[in-house]
C-alpha cells in the first residue's frame, strides 16, 4: 500500500498502463505437485540473460518468438552490462528474439513520448501502441499508433492516425475495431470520457462510448471478452455511464454499444477515485483476471487480484498487501507483478523488516509472485492489520515462485516489475529494477520453463547450513542444522553422508517455506559404527542443485546393540526416530531413550514392567499425576510424528503425550471421556482434529499424529482417521516430551474435572523429526506380533572386488523375501549374493538389509577395504592421486594418511598429485608414517608445470626417513633443463652428497623425470638411484650407487618426498606434478 501513497499520492503519471492481452496461447502442462503436496511452478525463477533499458517499461507483448517492448526509455544495451557501456538508442520502444533475449536491432520505431500499451490484431500483422507521444518517426500520431510487424523492421502505418488529446492507456482489439482508455477527454475531435473506440484500419472513431467519470477518472485496463460481446473496464473512476455499482473503478459493458452490464464483483472489490484503481485486466480465454492498487481501505479495498466469469461473478479474491500492477494468468498459474510485503491472510508471509546496506530499515517486498489458477483456500482474519477483512472467501493457494528483483529508482516510488506476461514457455517481466538475483539486469528480464534449464538453487551458501554433529546415543549420530529455502522449488531434500560414503545414511524432504522455516532441523545416522567419523549435509533441490556443508568430526563411543529389540522397535530405529522409549524396565522410575538420550523420569505411581501391547514388551502404567517427563528439549521443533501404543478403559480422558515448558502445552495427544483420541497443536488458534469414540475399550491402540507439510493428521491402527491440511505448524517454544500432561484446561471436549494424564498403559513410544506417511504408519501397524529378520553378512575381499553373501540371515517366524545391498560407493543390488567391483581403493561400508515376508526390515554393516596394489610383491605402499581433491592428498593404498607439511599446497586431479611452488627457497614434505622398512625402494615419475626460473628446482624422493635423519635421492631441475642426481645422507640438518651426476639429454614441460631409489641394509646401508627422462629406455644399472654406515640413520624408517623451490626463482607459479608413487621392500 505504501509505495503509491507515499511516492505520490496525487499525481499517477508513472503508473503502468494495463497491456491488453494477446490471442490465446497454448496454456503450460501443470508442474506436477511434489512431496509438499503443492503444485510446482511451471517456471524457475533463475533469470535469462536478456537486453537491458535505461528507464522504466510499462507493457510487453509476445507476438511468436518476437517480444514488443514500451516504456520511458532512451537507450537498450546488452545484458549484465553496466549503464552508459554499449548502448543502443531506443525512444520508448524496442523489440527483442524471446528465445535469446537479444535485441532485434531492425526494429527502431521513435516514439516522442513514453509508450503505455500494446496490442496485436488478431492476425498478428498490426502492432498497436498507447501512450503519451504526439509524434511517432516524426509524424504526428497522438496518443495512438499502428505498425506492420509482418517484416521484422515493424514499417509504421501512416494512414492509421486516429488523434487522442492525451494518454492511452488501454488498448484491445477485436476484429476490425481498436478500443482504447486512459485520460483523454476526446478522440479525433469528437467527446469521449476516458474510453473510446476507432476503426482499426482508418482510425475513425466509432460510436462506442461508455463514460468513465469522477475525480482522479483514468481508464487503466481494458479487455475484451474471448467471445468479442463485452469489454471490462478498470481504473480509477467513481461512475461509468452515471453508475457506482457498477462503475467503482471496474465494470463490463456491452462492446456493440458501450451501455452498463452486471458487474456482481463490483459490489465487494471497489478501486477507484485519488485513492487506488484497478490496474490491469486479463483473460485467459474462459474467465476474467485483475489486480490493484490502494492506500485507503475506505476508498480502494484490494492490494492483490482477482478472479471472475465473465459474467461478472467473482470466483476468488487474492488479498494479499501490497499494491499489484499486471497479472498473467495461465491454465494452472496465475502470474503478479506487485510489492507484496504479507499474505498471511492466506496462509503465506507476514510483514518483515531489514536493514539495507546504508542500515536504513526497509520492508521486505516481493515484486513477483504466483498463485493456483483455481481457488483452493478459504481466507482467515489473522493478518488483515487493517486492510479489507476477505475472511471467508476462497483465494488461490501461494504457489513457490519468488524471483528476486531490487526496488527502482527511475519512477521515484521505489517499484520492481511493472508489468509481466509469458507463454508455455517463458515468463518475462517488465519495470524499473536494477537487479535479477542480485546481478545487474535493468528492466527486462526472462524466466524459463522447468525442466528448460537448470532451477533457481537453494538460497545461501553451503556454509551455512552449519551442522553440529552429535553422539546422543550408542551407535547414534544426529546432525542438526540451519534449512535453507528455495525460490522456485517447493521441496529440499537434506541429505546426511558419514565419511567417504557416496549413498546418504539419511535423507530428510523438507516442504518449508521461507515465512515458516524451522530455525534448526535435525538428522540421523542410527547405525552409526564405533570410532570417529565425519559428517556432512548436502541440500538439493529438484533441478538438481545442491549445497554441501563443511564436514564435522563425531566419535561414537559404541555401536548401537538393537539386537534385542523386537521388529516394532527395530522399525522406528530403521524409520530415523529421534527418541524411542520402549518401557521394557521391569522396575524404576527412569526410562532410557534408546535413540536420543531423553531418558524419562517417572513421578510417584507409575508403574513399570506392565504386560506390553506384544508378546514380550513391557509397558508403563500412567495416570492422573502419575507421568514419566523426559528434561531434553527438541526445540521448536514443527515438523514430527508421534507414534503410541495406548490401552485404557477409562471414562474421565486425559493426555497420553504432550510437549511442555512451564505453562506452555502443545502438540498434544489427548483422550476425552467419550473414548475418542485427539491431536491438538496452537499455531496462533487451538486447532485438533478427532477419532471415532469407543477407543476406551481396554484394547491395545497404535495412535500416530504427524504435523509437517502435508498437514495435521491422525491415524489410529494403521488408517487415517482425521486431517486437516491447512495446519502446519504448532506454538514455538523449547519443551520437553511428556507422558501425559499437568492440565487439559482450555483444550476442546475437556472439562474441569479431566485429569492431566490419562489413567492407561503405554508401550513403545516414539517421536519422529520428519512426517511419517500413511504407508509408513500402515506397516507399522503390521509389524506387531512379528520376530523381525537376523541379517548375516559373509563378505570376501580379493583386490578391488568383493563376493557378499548374505544367505546365512535368518527369519524365526517366517521368510526372508528380499536382501538390499548397499556397497558403500553409490552402488546398490539385490539378491542372497552380490558381486561388485570397486573404481577406487578405500574403505567403504558393505550394507545388508533384509526384509521378511511381514514387512520388517533389519539392517547390518561392515567395513572392507579394498585395494588396487598387486598382492604378495612386497608393496607397502601406492598412489595413483584418481581421486580429485582441492586441499590435500587422498590416502594411499595399504600406506594409509599423508603426513604433509602443508597441505594447502597440495592438490590432486586428473591422476596427477601437485605440490605448489609458490614461495621462493621453501620446501613442502609429504611423508607416509605408517610406513616402516630396514629395506625400502621408492620409485616415482614426476614432472613440473613450467620451466623453472632462477637456481631452479629441487626434487627429494627418501626411502628412508627417521627422526635423526635420512637417505634419498634428490634430483635439481635447472632452468636450462639440465637435470643433477645426488645420493644424500642428511643428520641432524646437514645434508652430504655421497655420489652424483648429470643425466643425458634435457627435460622439458611435459616429459616425466622417472626414479627409482633404494636404501637396504641395517648398520651399512646400500643406497642406489636410477632415473632417466621419458623418451630413455630404463637404465640397465643404477644411475647412481653408494654405501653409508652412518649410526643414526641405521634402522627402519617410512618414505618421503618433496618440493623445494630455489631462493633465486622469480616465477611463484611452478608446480611439481606427481603422476605415480609407490614404496616396496627391497
Amino acid at each position: 500500500m505504501a509505495a503509491l501513497a507515499a511516492s505520490v499520492p496525487m499525481a499517477l503519471a508513472f503508473l503502468p498502463a494495463a497491456a491488453p492481452a494477446a490471442a490465446a496461447e497454448a496454456p503450460a502442462a501443470a508442474a506436477a505437485a511434489d512431496a509438499s503436496g503443492r503444485l510446482q511452478s511451471n517456471h524457475t525463477a533463475d533469470p535469462l540473460p536478456t537486453v537491458q533499458i535505461n528507464g522504466v517499461v510499462w507493457d510487453q507483448l509476445i507476438v511468436g518468438d518476437t517480444v514488443y517492448v514500451v516504456g520511458s526509455f532512451t537507450h537498450a544495451r546488452p545484458p549484465r552490462v553496466p549503464a552508459g557501456t554499449q548502448e543502443t538508442p531506443r525512444a520508448n520502444i524496442l523489440a527483442y528474439k524471446l528465445s535469446t533475449g537479444e535485441l532485434i536491432q531492425e526494429f527502431n520505431p521513435v516514439l516522442n513520448g513514453a509508450g503505455r500499451t500494446l496490442a496485436v490484431s488478431e492476425d498478428k500483422k498490426t502492432l498497436y501502441v498507447g501512450g503519451d507521444f504526439n509524434k511517432v518517426n516524426d509524424e504526428f500520431h497522438s496518443g495512438l499508433a499502428a505498425f506492420d510487424i509482418s517484416t521484422s523492421t515493424g514499417t509504421l502505418i501512416s494512414t492509421f492516425r486516429p488523434q487522442f488529446h492525451t494518454t492511452v492507456r488501454a488498448i484491445g482489439v477485436h476484429g476490425n475495431t481498436v478500443y482504447a482508455g486512459g485520460a483523454f477527454k476526446h478522440v479525433n475531435g469528437i467527446k469521449r470520457s476516458k474510453a473510446a473506440a476507432v476503426d482499426a484500419t482508418t482510425g475513425k472513431t466509432l460510436s462506442w462510448a461508455p463514460e468513465a467519470d469522477g475525480n482522479n477518472a483514468q481508464v487503466w485496463s481494458l479487455q475484451v471478452s474471448p467471445d468479442g460481446t463485452k469489454v471490462a473496464l478498470g481504473g480509477s473512476f467513481t461512475t461509468l455511464n452515471g453508475s457506482s455499482n457498477p462503475g467503482y473503478g471496474l465494470a463490463l459493458v456491452s462492446a456493440s454499444d458501450g451501455k452498463l452490464l452486471a458487474t456482481p464483483i463490483n459490489s465487494e472489490v471497489r478501486n477507484g477515485g485519488v485513492y487506488g484503481a484497478i490496474t490491469d485486466l486479463k483473460t485467459d480465454g474462459t474467465s476474467l483476471y485483475g489486480v490493484g492498487y490502494s492506500f485507503s481501505v475506505r476508498n480502494a479495498n484490494l492490494e492483490g487480484a482477482f478472479k471472475a466469469d465473465w459474467d461478472g461473478n467473482m470466483t476468488w479474491v487474492e488479498p494479499c498487501h501490497g499494491d499489484s500492477y499486471a497479472i498473467h494468468p495461465t491454465k494452472d498459474q496465475v502470474y503478479v507483478a506487485s510489492h507484496a510485503h504479507s499474505c498471511e491472510t492466506i496462509g503465506g508471509w507476514g510483514d518483515t523488516y531489514y536493514r539495507d546496506e546504508n542500515n536504513t530499515t526497509r520492508q521486505r517486498q516481493y515484486r513477483l509472485t504466483s498463485f493456483t489458477a483455481n481457488g483452493e483456500v478459504t481466507v482467515g482474519r489473522k493478518g488483515t492489520d487493517g486492510y479489507k477483512d476477505w475472511s471467508g472467501h476462497t483465494s488461490p493457494s501461494i504457489v513457490d515462485w519468488f524471483p528476486e528483483l531490487s526496488a527502482g529508482k527511475y519512477t521515484g516510488q521505489g517499484q520492481g516489475a511493472w508489468d509481466v506476461t509469458g507463454n508455455d514457455e517463458y515468463i518475462v517481466a517488465g519495470g524499473e529494477f536494477l537487479t535479477v538475483d542480485g546481478k545487474a539486469q535493468q528492466g527486462l528480464v526472462r524466466f524459463p520453463k522447468r525442466g528448460a534449464s537448470k532451477s533457481h538453487a537453494p538460497e545461501g551458501k553451503g556454509a551455512d547450513l552449519a551442522p553440529y554433529v552429535s553422539s546422543p546415543a550408542d551407535g547414534v549420530v544426529d546432525a542438526t542444522f540451519s534449512p535453507t529455502w528455495d525460490r522456485d522449488d517447493s521441496t529440499l531434500t537434506y541429505s546426511l553422508y558419514r565419511d567417504s560414503d557416496t549413498t546418504p545414511v539419511s535423507t530428510l524432504p523438507v516442504s518449508d517455506r521461507f515465512w515458516n522455516r524451522e530455525f534448526r532441523k535435525t538428522l540421523r545416522d542410527n547405525h552409526a559404527p564405533a570410532g570417529e567419523h565425519t559428517y556432512k549435509v548436502v541440500v538439493s533441490d529438484a533441478g538438481g542443485n545442491t549445497l554441501t556443508s563443511e564436514s564435522k568430526k563425531v566419535t561414537v563411543a559404541r555401536e548401537g546393540d538393537f539386537s534385542k529389540l523386537d521388529s516394532l522397535d527395530n522399525g522406528a530405529v530403521n524409520l530415523g526416530a529421534k527418541h524411542l522409549w520402549t518401557f521394557d524396565e521391569e522396575t524404576g522410575t527412569t526410562f532410557k531413550d534408546i535413540l536420543g538420550g531423553a531418558n524419562m523420569t517417572g513421578t510417584t505411581g507409575v508403574k513399570a514392567g506392565e504386560a506390553g501391547s506384544r508378546s514380550g514388551s513391557k509397558a508403563l502404567g500412567v495416570g492422573g499425576t502419575a507421568t514419566a517427563v523426559s528434561s531434553v528439549t527438541d526445540g521448536h521443533v514443527q515438523t514430527f510424528s508421534i507414534e503410541s501404543w495406548v490401552k485404557t478403559t477409562s471414562d474421565k480422558g486425559g493426555a497420553i503425550v504432550s510437549y511442555e515448558q512451564g505453562g506452555n502445552r502443545d502438540r498434544l495427544l489427548y483422550m476425552t471421556p467419550d473414548g475418542a483420541i485427539h491431536f491438538g497443536v496452537y499455531p496462533g488458534e487451538t486447532k485438533v482434529v478427532s477419532s471415532q469414540t469407543g477407543l476406551n475399550d481396554g484394547q491395545w491402540h497404535h495412535v500416530v499424529a504427524t504435523l509437517g507439510a502435508a498437514g495435521q493428521n491422525l491415524y489410529v491402527d494403521g488408517k487415517p482417521v482425521a486431517s486437516e491440511k491447512t495446519v502446519i505448524s504448532a506454538q514455538g517454544f523449547n519443551g520437553g516430551w511428556r507422558l501425559g500432561t499437568g492440565s487439559l484446561k482450555g483444550w476442546p471436549k475437556v472439562s474441569e474435572n479431566t485429569p492431566g494424564t490419562l489413567e492407561a498403559t503405554v508401550d513403545s513410544t516414539a517421536i519422529y523429526h520428519s512426517q511419517l506417511t500413511a504407508d509408513q504408519i500402515a506397516q507399522r501397524h503390521g509389524q506387531v506380533g512379528n520376530v523381525g529378520p537376523r541379517p548375516v553378512l559373509r563378505p570376501h575381499v580379493a583386490g578391488m572386488a568383493v563376493t557378499a553373501d548374505g544367505s546365512e540371515s535368518v527369519d524365526s517366524d517366517g521368510n526372508i523375501e528380499s536382501y538390499e545391498w548397499d556397497f558403500g560407493d553409490g552402488t546398490k543390488a539385490t539378491g542372497a549374493n552380490a558381486n561388485h567391483t570397486y573404481a577406487e581403493a578405500g574403505t567403504y561400508t558393505l550394507k545388508l538389509t533384509v526384509t521378511d515376508n511381514a514387512g520388517a526390515r533389519q539392517s547390518t554393516t561392515q567395513s572392507i577395504t579394498v585395494t588396487d596394489v598387486p598382492q604378495g610383491e612386497g608393496i607397502m605402499a601406492q598412489a595413483a592421486f584418481k581421486k580429485a581433491q582441492e586441499k590435500g592428498w587422498p590416502d594411499s593404498s595399504l600406506g594409509g594418511a599423508w603426513k604433509l607439511s602443508s597441505p594447502g599446497r597440495f592438490a590432486t586431479a586428473d591422476g596427477v598429485g601437485s605440490i605448489a611452488l609458490n614461495k621462493a627457497g621453501w620446501m613442502s614434505t609429504a611423508m607416509l608414517p605408517k610406513i616402516s622398512s630396514e629395506s625400502t625402494q621408492v620409485s616415482s615419475a614426476f614432472s613440473l608445470s613450467e620451466v623453472p626460473t632462477g637456481g631452479g628446482v629441487y626434487a627429494s624422493f627418501l626411502p628412508r626417513s627417521t627422526a635423526s635423519g635420512a637417505y634419498g635421492t634428490k634430483i635439481h631441475v635447472k632452468s636450462t633443463g639440465e637435470v643433477l642426481v645426488f645420493l644424500t645422507s642428511q643428520v641432524g640438518g646437514t645434508e652430504k652428497v655421497l655420489a652424483q651426476t648429470q643425466l643425458p639429454g634435457t627435460w622439458a614441460v611435459g616429459k616425466n623425470i622417472n626414479v627409482k631409489t633404494s636404501a637396504i641394509g641395517k648398520g651399512t646401508t646400500n643406497l642406489s638411484a636410477t632415473v632417466w627422462l621419458d623418451g630413455q629406455e630404463e637404465p640397465s644399472a643404477p644411475t647412481l650407487t653408494a654405501s653409508d654406515s652412518t649410526e643414526e640413520i641405521q634402522g627402519a624408517g617410512s618414505v618421503l618426498m618433496s618440493g623445494y623451490l630455489s631462493g633465486s626463482a622469480t616465477s611463484l607459479t611452478n608446480k611439481m606434478l606427481v603422476s605415480t608413487f609407490q614404496a616396496r621392500t627391497a
